[in-house]
């Protein structure tokens, strides 16, 4: 039996339920078709829920009906639920307590994945409890803040076009259909892929604050598949964007012949301008 990790939205996941089924595009089509009937499926729906295990009844097939409101995600499993609650379940708690290391953004970024054994025991048992159950007490405040993640969505947004503040000639990396933002791989999404004047492919990590050493198992697992699925004999570059990097991270690139992965700080500047008077006081 093998456990998977699928990633939706809220209204995409309303009409899974109504229909029992769950779909992808063509990028997961092979994965999907190693589903079999009996496997467990951990559904994750973005805003940190979790909507319960449910059991494959039925696994691949091909059905262009349309059934979600973004996409036609014609490559089809259905299921019925075995571990889930009547409304997806908050997880903030529960996954800053056990994945400490990890960043929502880069654990729920591929939108279907085989899971871990272990990870999936965590989930099972949290949904069958309710509740965070752990030796180390909780810290006060999860590692990454919606403030945070919208820093770096907005980086992200203004990267896209502006990759050359990078380097001269950086591009979006664009073939036919796919587009370099948010590129889904077997590992993850990257954020950016990019493209230089030689047709070499850069990775771009981008961290909302400091980047330390776990960047480093981000990124590099992303530019082993670049190479592997799409560089064809061309050179793999690494970028890491943060607001600042750490020590350890420093240390670990000095001690690793990581000559091809480029660090960079940016930095936010506000700027304030008078539109108004002050309106006088009346009495």
């Amino acid at each position: 039996m093998t456990h998977w990790l699928a990633v939706t939205v809220p209204e995409n996941w309303s009409r899974c339920l109504a229909t029992k089924t769950w779909g992808v595009t063509d990028r997961f089509a092979d994965k999907l078709k190693r589903v079999i009937a009996g496997d467990d499926l951990v559904i994750h729906v973005s805003g940190m829920k979790c909507a319960g295990i449910f059991k494959i009844t039925r696994p691949y097939f091909n059905d262009p009906t349309p059934i979600w409101p973004d996409d036609i995600y014609p490559h089809r499993i259905n299921f019925e639920p075995f571990l889930a609650p009547p409304e997806p379940v908050d997880i903030k708690q529960f996954f800053y307590a056990f994945f400490p290391a990890i960043s929502p953004g880069g654990y729920f970024r591929t939108q279907f994945r085989e899971m871990p054994e272990g990870d999936y025991e965590l989930f099972a048992d949290y949904l069958r409890s309710g509740k965070v159950q752990t030796l180390e007490p909780l810290t006060a405040a999860p590692p990454e803040s919606e403030f945070a993640l919208s820093i770096e969505r907005d980086l992200e947004d203004y990267l896209e076009s502006h990759l050359q503040m990078i380097e001269p000639g950086l591009k979006l990396f664009r073939d036919e259909d796919l587009k370099g933002r948010q590129f889904g791989t077997d590992v993850s999404r990257i954020d950016l892929l990019g493209q230089d004047p030689g047709g070499n492919l850069v990775v771009i990590e981008l961290k909302a604050g400091e980047a330390d050493r776990t960047v480093l198992g981000q990124i590099l697992p992303y530019m082993g598949w670049v190479r592997q699925h799409l560089a064809k004999g061309k050179a793999v570059r690494g970028v890491v964007i943060a607001s600042d990097i750490s020590q350890d991270l420093l240390y670990a690139m000095r001690a690793s012949d990581l000559s091809n992965l480029s660090l960079f700080r940016y930095s936010v500047q506000f700027m304030f301008k008078k539109v108004a008077p002050p309106v006088p006081m009346t009495r």
